[in-house]
């Protein structure tokens, strides 16, 4: 159960990197230097560029606070109350597009 993982797991380190550019070799390589075993990506407007998607061992999650695809966009929450739809969170593994 969901819940038997998260009372097993142990939280080491938690770092949250802000970045306008994934594609820039200097981000890359710091990212790659963590070695992290899973990102999680959030309200990030960019496609990510499958030299970041190798990086973590688990992958990368990106978490989008509305209905896709619907109300994707710059304001996703607004959207959806603006046609007073309900909504919720959209979590996705994220992989290479084919095209």
């Amino acid at each position: 159960m969901l819940c038997d993982l998260v009372d097993n797991c142990v939280v080491t380190t938690t770092l949250v990197l802000s970045c306008f550019c994934s594609t820039k070799a200097e981000f890359l390589a710091r990212l790659a230097g963590l070695a992290p075993d899973l990102c999680v990506t959030a309200a990030y407007g960019n496609i990510l560029p499958q030299r970041f998607l190798d990086i973590p061992r688990f992958g990368t999650l990106n978490i989008h606070p509305s209905l896709l695809p619907a109300y994707r966009g710059a304001a996703p929450v607004q959207r959806a109350l603006q046609v007073l739809r309900a909504t919720s969170v959209v979590l996705s593994h994220m992989q290479a597009s084919n095209g």
